[in-house]
């Protein structure tokens, strides 16, 4: 019997509508600091391992003035010493901005505070990031959805958008594009909607 070479798919990110579902269960929830870390997650691609250890001081942005067009970004220290900014969306603008308003507003003064802290004021750990994407995972009814599914997401909309692959790794902080190329691999999803769109039928 020949041996198959086995296909290697694409890692797995959202679709639409699990996205949909995901932030509807988030907003529902009125929890600012989740709202915000959903979004941000969605919005940025870092590795939950940067979003945990995010001060406000990492964030630019004008915390007063939602109409103010200045563009915004969080400078994140990526794997070893190398640092790279992203640029945040509107949505996650919006969503750290209410949140620094539940915090009492943030300034210069705040810049050494995290920026996703616990109810008890202290840090976000690895495994409370993971343990409130799990929560609304089970509420949108979404299967498999991790912190890297989340940063997954962010890369595969950027590419759809066609962004080149080499903007696309600058933002995700990859050292070559053979990770980034990952992004450009069918999924299984998208195999199933190629076949059922597909038939001999008249």
């Amino acid at each position: 019997m020949r041996d198959v070479e086995q296909v290697k798919l694409a890692p797995r990110w959202l679709v639409s509508r699990e996205i949909n579902r995901l932030l509807r269960a988030v907003q529902r929830g009125r929890i600012a600091r989740d709202i915000a870390l959903i979004s941000f997650m969605l919005n940025t691609g870092l590795r939950v391992g940067e979003v945990v250890s995010l001060n406000v001081g990492d964030v630019e942005m004008d915390w007063g003035d939602e109409s103010n067009r200045k563009k915004a970004r969080v400078t994140v220290r990526g794997k070893g010493t190398k640092y790279r900014a992203v640029p945040l969306n509107p949505d996650v603008r919006r969503a750290l901005r209410e949140l620094s308003e539940q915090y009492g507003g943030w300034t210069k003064a705040n810049a050494g505070e995290t920026l996703f802290r616990t109810r008890q004021g202290g840090r976000m750990s690895l495994h409370g990031v993971n343990y409130v994407i799990r929560k609304y995972a089970r509420i949108a009814e979404i299967e498999d959805l991790t912190a890297h599914v989340l940063r997954h997401t962010f890369a595969k909309n950027l590419v759809d958008q066609g962004v080149s692959l080499d903007q696309v790794a600058i933002l995700m902080g990859h050292a070559t594009l053979d990770s980034t190329k990952a992004y450009t691999t069918p999924s299984m999803n998208d195999l199933n909607n190629a076949v059922g769109r597909f038939s001999l039928e008249e």
